[in-house]
């Protein structure tokens, strides 16, 4: 999993020196950095179901909502049985979709010529191939969690920029100091507890260096 936090400069900024064991930090700063990683615009995709398996060890899967996946392109597969994970090339799209969305009111009247579509906004399966030893798929299942295909080129695109470095710092440093604090609870330099460092305003703290990066659709609600 993608860790953007150096585990040296962590030490360092906690000022814990070998107190702890390098597993917890990097547990924490690996969370960090998936956090950050989800709300930015990237070439992923989560999976909600795969299966079941065609000749020639064939992985069918789907996604939620419809990707921009092609054929051919080389991906890294996430969050799936783990002889299914790893890199691999996708070899067919396509989609379930039966027939275009209609659109909304105020413009019913216009249906169907108000907004058609076209085919290739509407994939939201794929397949790839993956030999294992292991036994077929043989029905469709459910994923649970979501598992996760991204481009194999872009997976990285982020670590090197520094907005995006510091807010999984910063996030690190929050939920450590969450984890050691007497109760969970963080006090400030005027000695004010500070509850819920963790809940819903966590990913608000970083929002402003995050904002040339953030995805569109993470910012609804």
């Amino acid at each position: 999993m993608a860790n953007y936090v150096d585990l040296a400069e962590l030490k360092t900024v906690l000022g814990v020196g070998d107190l702890y064991p390098d597993a917890q930090l990097t547990n924490v700063s690996t969370a960090a950095t998936n956090l950050v990683l989800s709300m930015l615009s990237r070439y992923q995709y989560p999976i909600d179901q795969l299966g079941p398996e065609e000749a020639g060890q064939v992985v069918p899967c789907r996604t939620v909502g419809f990707h921009r996946l092609y054929v051919g392109q080389s991906v890294n597969i996430a969050g799936l049985p783990a002889h299914f994970n790893g890199t691999a090339t996708i070899t067919a799209i396509g989609y379930t979709a039966e027939q275009p969305p209609r659109p909304l009111w105020p413009w019913p009247t216009y249906w169907p010529y108000s907004y058609l579509p076209t085919q290739e906004q509407l994939y939201n399966t794929f397949k790839f191939q993956k030999s294992h030893g292991e036994s077929p798929v043989s029905v469709e299942r459910a994923v649970i969690p979501y598992g996760f295909v991204t481009d194999q080129a872009s997976e990285d695109v982020y670590e090197n920029d520094p907005l995006v470095l510091e807010a999984c710092m910063m996030l690190a440093v929050e939920i450590w100091q969450a984890r050691v604090a007497p109760g969970g609870t963080i006090q400030g330099v005027d000695f004010q507890p500070g509850p819920f460092r963790l809940g819903r305003s966590l990913i608000g703290r970083v929002q402003g260096l995050l904002a040339p990066h953030m995805d569109v659709g993470t910012m609804v609600g």
